[in-house]
């Protein structure tokens, strides 16, 4: 795994990354960039495209869509502004919304005086410290109820291939109104989550879901991510068309 350590400010950044194939090509990706008055940072996920996906330029949807929002987020626009450009150029009217070519995100800005501003969309994640105490900043991207249909769909269809897990997804996940947070891309318009922190804080941790953190391992950060393949392997239960492994990008930032 991939570890690249940086100073911006005050503050002490770390990012862990690792793609989940042996090319060694990642459809996550990463964003650190100091601005005055404020840090920029986002961990980006590419969502793995369905069969019939269609790449642009020779690349994978997926890396493609996670390029354009890392680019998106480079502008000066706000945060949602921004997203939402990206949102515009990815989103395809033509293709159903499972074929769209997306992106999970979690951007934050950091200000020089410690507050933080968050914008998700989809099912990144973000982690703060204070003291001895870790608060994962958001939940699922789906409401639970649907999130409950869709596990138990799964469970149910455990040999379902590819092709017919993005049709039921499709099915499942079709609408607006069956998120609580949208990768950018697949919608005409973003759904995002919002969230603004002013309190004082020790460590802040981003992360994109093939990361698999708890409260146990963001603790213990750097030895998770050590044995993350080997727990991935021992622990693999799930329905046939799943990855062997996901990729993995984590930024941590720690306050002085």
């Amino acid at each position: 795994m991939l570890r690249h350590a940086a100073t911006a400010g005050r503050y002490d950044l770390t990012v862990w990354e690792e793609a989940g194939t042996a090319s060694g090509i990642t459809q996550d990706a990463w964003l650190v960039s100091p601005r005055p008055g404020n840090i920029r940072l986002a961990v980006i996920d590419g969502s793995t495209p369905p069969p019939d996906a269609v790449g642009r330029a020779g690349v994978d949807p997926a890396a493609w869509a996670a390029a354009v929002v890392r680019a998106a987020l480079l502008s000066a626009r706000p945060l949602a502004d921004a997203l939402a450009t990206a949102n515009a150029y990815l989103h395809q009217p033509a293709l159903r919304s499972q074929a769209q070519s997306m992106a999970t995100v979690i951007a934050v800005e950091l200000a020089d005086d410690g507050t933080i501003s968050l914008v998700r969309g989809g099912n990144c994640e973000a982690w703060l410290r204070r003291g001895v105490s870790w608060r994962s900043l958001f939940g699922s991207q789906w409401p639970a109820a649907v999130a409950e249909e869709h596990a138990r769909w799964l469970a149910e269809h455990a040999n379902a291939s590819a092709a017919e897990v993005s049709a039921q997804e499709e099915r499942r996940f079709g609408h607006p109104d069956a998120w609580v947070s949208v990768p950018p891309g697949r919608f005409p318009k973003t759904k995002l989550e919002a969230l603004r922190f002013d309190e004082p804080w020790d460590e802040l941790v981003l992360a994109s879901d093939g990361a698999r953190l708890n409260d146990e391992r963001v603790n213990d950060l750097e030895g998770w991510l050590g044995t993350l393949r080997t727990w991935e392997r021992a622990a693999r239960t799930s329905y046939a068309a799943e990855k062997r492994h996901d990729d993995v990008t984590v930024l941590r930032v720690v306050s002085p």
